[in-house]
């Protein structure tokens, strides 16, 4: 409830536009039209380290290659 009390209040007077500029950074911007976000452009666009993009990314992978 606090996220979205919190999410709310930074963006129920915002236009179209704005909302816009506000969601679309860096990870949107780079993915091809109709394709997945990659996760490690979402880390990179949250200011996460180059060696937790690493970790996240083989975490990802070991996870897939068990299913």
């Amino acid at each position: 409830m606090e996220c979205l009390d919190y999410a709310i209040a930074k963006c129920k007077d915002l236009d179209f536009g704005q909302l816009t500029l506000l969601s679309h950074g860096y990870a949107w911007s780079s993915t091809a039209k109709d394709r997945p976000i990659s996760v490690d452009d979402i880390l990179k666009e949250a200011g996460d380290s180059d060696d937790y993009i690493d970790f996240v990314t083989e975490m990802i992978s070991l996870e897939r290659a068990t299913v």
